[in-house]
């Protein structure tokens, strides 16, 4: 695919995306955050031609001074606070061209999610599709429904074709039919046929929920407890048993008698598959978990890579992952705390300079298997977690040309992405406040800035 290796221009492509999400639709799951559509991700076969790099002046390149003055008004904004931290890169030469405490950890919400989609899909590759499987059990009639830590599994099938989801129903139906085949025997089929469901989760360990987050933040459904089997985007104390119940109850629809209420078991030895669904590609997974913001799945997908590249399918893995990643990726972890993959918990710390140079080598694909992650953010005025903002006369300038994935705590406010400046220039910038007076406020300022650097020649 030649977009992965190509530098990619947010302005052309935001354009690119919005017309293909107006006319044709974008990957929504029921149970997630459906009023926001998710940028189409790229299918193979898809040409470049739209993907081919700006023409930008070889002398002239972004400045320091620029970049200040097209700041300005925005890091003047009250709502920021007395800390606010930037960082601004050129992408064609990997240069630090501005910067204000860039180097300084703060908290960073929400764009957390940048380096947890960057420790996954450096685990597995875009292209990755996880399995969802029902095995034979201990005794005869026993299945055992094993969770992989797919983040999108549903109970019915979501989207169609190459980005269609895996399902709980697909794993009735044929679990019912290979039950009803055994034991038919060759001849007909008993007028009843009976069995046992168990379930197992144990590819995910440790907590289920970050011992830094507040109980309040299940309470109120930001993030479900976290475990390796999931259903419709999880919930409830045990989201395993839950999508273990639902599965029995999709073969008893299917006129499979289940003996009581499903319960945890390994897979014992020598066990065979009945039935398997299969995910969407790892890449619609990132997309979607940083296009609308969803905590739980990048939880999930923060386990996955711990269980890779971490030592373990846990938060702590998951963290360790992260840090995996970015000394591979020859970036600086100095500063760097994480306590999860969404960025939920306060004490998370991660530096501009952090974000930044994997947004780099992202936008620039220094690392091949990054591209979801400038496809997966949202657009300015467009979709997911931007779809409402940039709308004021000092921030629509930047509608359709600023790609960025948004970041809100309480007294917190970040934005991290891609611009185009006017004169064809790709920047990265990094917008951190994680001690803002004024959360509304800080959201327009880092608005107006990214809006003011797609405006600017910036020299």
């Amino acid at each position: 695919m030649q977009h992965r290796k190509h530098r990619i221009p947010a302005a052309g492509l935001a354009i690119v995306c919005a017309s293909a999400v107006v006319a044709a639709g974008a990957f929504a799951s029921p149970g997630f955050a459906a009023d926001n559509q998710s940028p189409p991700m790229p299918q193979p076969g898809d040409t470049a031609s739209v993907l081919a790099p700006l023409n930008s002046s070889a002398d002239l390149k972004p400045t320091q001074a620029g970049i200040q003055q097209a700041l300005a008004g925005a890091l003047s904004a009250a709502g920021l606070g007395p800390n606010a931290r930037v960082a601004v890169y050129d992408t064609d030469t990997g240069e630090l061209v501005y910067e204000q405490s860039s180097s300084t950890p703060a908290t960073p919400a929400s764009t957390d999610k940048i380096l947890t989609a960057a420790a996954v899909l450096d685990a597995y590759g875009p292209d990755h599709r996880i399995k969802t499987t029902v095995m034979s059990g201990a005794t005869a009639n026993e299945v055992v429904l094993v969770g992989a830590g797919d983040p999108m599994l549903m109970t019915k099938q979501a989207g169609t074709g190459f980005s269609a989801t895996a399902s709980l129903t697909a794993l009735a139906d044929q679990t019912a039919a290979a039950l009803k085949s055994a034991a038919a025997g060759g001849g007909e089929t008993p007028a009843k046929i009976s069995a046992t469901v168990k379930f197992d989760d144990s590819l995910f360990s440790g907590p289920l929920t970050a011992p830094s987050w507040p109980s309040a933040y299940v309470s109120a459904n930001l993030v479900s407890p976290i475990t390796a089997l999931m259903v419709d985007g999880g919930g409830g104390a045990d989201p395993s048993k839950i999508a273990a119940a639902k599965f029995a109850g999709l073969l008893a629809a299917r006129g499979i008698v289940v003996n009581g209420a499903p319960v945890r078991a390994a897979v014992p030895a020598g066990a065979t598959e009945l039935a398997a669904s299969i995910s969407a590609p790892l890449s619609d997974s990132v997309g979607h978990a940083l296009d609308v913001s969803d905590n739980t799945a990048s939880e999930v997908l923060a386990h996955l890579a711990g269980v890779k590249n971490g030592g373990a399918g846990s938060f702590e893995g998951g963290a360790r992952a992260v840090t995996k990643t970015l000394n591979d990726m020859g970036i600086s972890t100095i500063g760097l705390r994480l306590l999860d993959g969404s960025g939920l918990s306060r004490d998370d710390l991660v530096p501009p300079t952090t974000l930044g140079q994997v947004l780099n080598q992202a936008a620039t694909s220094q690392s091949q298997k990054l591209w979801p992650i400038t496809y997966g953010m949202p657009i300015a005025g467009f979709t997911g977690t931007l779809a409402t903002r940039f709308v004021l006369p000092a921030t629509k300038p930047g509608r359709g040309e600023v790609r960025a994935k948004t970041g809100s705590l309480t007294g917190v406010s970040s934005l991290a992405g891609l611009v185009t400046d006017n004169d064809g220039d790709l920047l990265t910038f990094v917008f951190m406040a994680p001690d803002a007076a004024d959360i509304f406020a800080a959201q327009v300022a880092w608005d107006r800035g990214s809006a003011a650097l797609s405006q600017c020649g910036c020299k």
